[in-house]
């Protein structure tokens, strides 16, 4: 029964009070109390408790792990079992513990999981003085079966923690560095207006650099919305999204012919088109001509987006879509968004892949070719 509680799906601070609870019931204790380690390695928190009077769980609700008794379990991963016995009587410190919780006995029983000590168990009764053999190798066989457990829901919650300080990182970044980067654009584009000559080349250049930023952002942005939001695919009409990608981007030179095309995706399917759009134009420069196609092969439908660009050496071909190249710490420059193309695709259960233009000329332009689930009404 304590196995089965301690892996159920419960969160750690349940479960600790559940399996306390059980230990109590069926090995016939009066109270006890769980502390786990925290990370500074040199305090513990009491996590459960059952039978202790509150002033006890008020009072040492946070200890020193490092002093004496605790230091016994935590540091030396000892089992600690105090018995008032007439010959062998509590020491100081354990003696107020015993007086605090109205006990003739306890025991302080490690947590172990892979050989380190993770938390402690203490248990005791308050009209028996001594544990049976038996009793000591039950609770020290349920300190190292529930040690393992608590480990993973350690790390589960420092996971869940992580990401939520990740979540508000990125807050800031995707609100407040925005509105920067809007107000930056903006004056930067009235100071544009009123330059000439190589100053406003130069101006132009830092409102094209604020824009990169502002791009890289909503990628970020893009990409916890991806993360964050369960796939809800229904049916997506193909010609008019891409056409309203090519508005967007309305002073490049990119042509498409209707397809008639309905497939089975959400409303991040534009990021595949916007973001393949903004690598070849940025890597193309002004006169690149961009060419999108889809047509049906075996059963899906394969879109095209071709350039007339510098083109993609074949041993960068994979690399680019992911974020950060092997071996080496620069993000990519195309990488952030062929690496949302790809999450996107993998999500529609799709494929992506990069070739020539023209076959076997790397430097006469790009294809990027993916499928999409065709939608059958």
């Amino acid at each position: 029964t304590i196995i089965r509680v301690a892996n159920s799906s419960l969160i750690l601070d349940e479960m600790l009070e559940i399996v306390l609870e059980i230990v109590a019931d069926l090995l016939d204790f009066d109270f006890g109390w769980i502390y786990l380690k925290n990370r500074d390695g040199k305090t513990a928190n009491m996590a459960a408790h059952h039978g202790v009077p509150d002033s006890f769980v008020d009072r040492d609700r946070t200890i020193g792990v490092r002093d004496h008794p605790y230091n016994i379990v935590f540091f030396g991963g000892q089992s600690r079992f105090v018995e008032n016995l007439p010959d062998n009587p509590p020491g100081i410190f354990e003696s107020r513990i015993m007086e605090d919780v109205d006990a003739l006995s306890f025991a302080g029983i490690p947590l172990i999981a892979e050989s380190v000590v993770v938390g402690a168990l203490y248990i005791g009764r308050r009209e028996k003085v001594q544990f049976s053999e038996n009793e000591r190798s039950t609770l020290e066989s349920i300190g190292k079966e529930i040690g393992g457990t608590i480990l993973r829901g350690i790390l589960q919650d420092q996971l869940e923690e992580a990401y939520d300080e990740i979540s508000c990182y990125l807050d800031i970044i995707e609100h407040d560095m925005l509105r920067i980067h809007d107000d930056l654009c903006a004056t930067t584009g009235i100071i544009s207006e009123m330059l000439d000559g190589q100053a406003r080349f130069y101006a132009q250049k830092i409102e094209d650099t604020i824009a990169r930023g502002k791009e890289i952002i909503n990628n970020v942005a893009v990409i916890r919305k991806i993360n964050d939001m369960p796939p809800d695919l229904g049916p997506v009409e193909l010609d008019p999204l891409i056409r309203a990608e090519m508005q967007r981007f309305g002073h490049a030179s990119i042509s498409f012919e209707d397809t008639g095309y309905t497939v089975i995706a959400d409303e991040f399917l534009a990021e595949i088109f916007a973001n393949l759009f903004g690598n070849s134009i940025r890597f193309g420069g002004p006169d690149v001509k961009i060419i999108v196609k889809a047509e049906e092969m075996d059963g899906k439908v394969l879109v095209s987006v071709e350039d007339t660009g510098c083109g993609i050496p074949d041993e960068q071909k994979q690399a680019v879509f992911t974020v950060f190249q092997r071996n080496s710490q620069k993000a990519s420059g195309r990488g952030l968004g062929l690496h949302i193309s790809r999450l996107l695709l993998d999500r529609y259960c799709g494929s992506i892949w990069i070739e020539d233009r023209v076959p076997g000329k790397s430097s006469e332009g790009a294809a990027v070719r993916f499928t999409l689930a065709p939608f059958d009404e």
